[in-house]
């Protein structure tokens, strides 16, 4: 009978343990995933803001599309100011002053067929830069060696790829005598029937794009930064809201973990 009462009091003190390394690894299960929330929520924030300074820095740059390779020759510089000065026709007269040019980074295409790499111009005066453009955007047709040469913003790698998304997007309404916009960054207008509807992104654009017989097709991982950076973001745990970490929490989590992670290798030791 002894024999029996002390195991049974064994089994209560391995069931108790059990229970509260249950417990242990719970809590700790919710401090990293409040944690991961927290960081990339940080992530998004941080990289949206790192595009935005990537863009405020591209101000005063322009892209050139469609001159071919080997026209500059060996002075870029000389060669895009006499270029804008020759092809652009100024109501009035405008001192051209480039700070640098050069050709788009990547390698020179081989294939004689292949597109030519752009031509990022960099102006010392945004109004000047802004003069260039609206010229070339309202004269259109402008010509160097039977090509015809495109002008455009320059804008990041990330930037551009959203922006050509509400391109195709703009296109295939066209396409449905619907009038659309693309205004700064990658939003997009829509001059309807009923009025003039704006949207942030094409995320937010969806619905009424699919209305109008417009399919999006929108990227998991872009649906997840959209969500992470939109204002009030919060993880939901139990349903709970704003259970973002702050700073002393975030301590607290790295020295817990710290401490359990030293606590198991000296179980371990032993």
């Amino acid at each position: 009978m002894e024999e029996l009462k002390q195991r049974t009091e064994r089994l209560d003190r391995r069931l108790t343990d059990a229970e509260n390394r249950v417990s242990t690894a719970e809590d700790r299960s919710i401090r990293q995933e409040r944690a991961l929330g927290y960081l990339l929520q940080r992530e998004a924030n941080l990289t949206a803001k790192c595009d935005d300074m990537e863009n405020r820095l591209r101000r005063n740059n322009i892209r050139l599309y469609g001159i071919p390779e080997g026209a500059e020759r060996d002075d870029m510089l000389s060669f895009i100011t006499d270029f804008l000065s020759t092809s652009l026709e100024f109501e009035e007269e405008v001192d051209i002053k480039l700070e640098r040019a050069h050709r788009a980074l990547g390698p020179k295409p081989r294939a004689a067929a292949a597109p030519p790499r752009s031509i990022i111009a960099r102006f010392l005066d945004f109004n000047v830069k802004q003069k260039v453009l609206l010229r070339a955007w309202k004269q259109r047709n402008i010509q160097f060696q039977e090509h015809t040469i495109y002008f455009d913003h320059d804008y990041s790698p990330d930037l551009q790829r959203k922006r050509k998304k509400v391109r195709e997007v703009i296109k295939k309404l066209k396409e449905r005598n619907i009038r659309a916009q693309s205004p700064y960054p990658a939003q997009i207008r829509l001059f309807l029937d009923g009025g003039t509807r704006l949207f942030p992104s094409l995320l937010e654009a969806h619905s009424t794009l699919k209305e109008l017989g417009i399919e999006t097709a929108m990227e998991d991982r872009e649906m997840l930064e959209r969500e992470l950076t939109r204002e009030g973001w919060s993880i939901q745990q139990n349903r709970r809201k704003n259970q973002q970490l702050n700073p002393a929490e975030i301590r607290a989590f790295v020295q817990g973990e710290y401490r359990e992670a030293r606590a198991a290798g000296v179980s371990n030791d032993e």
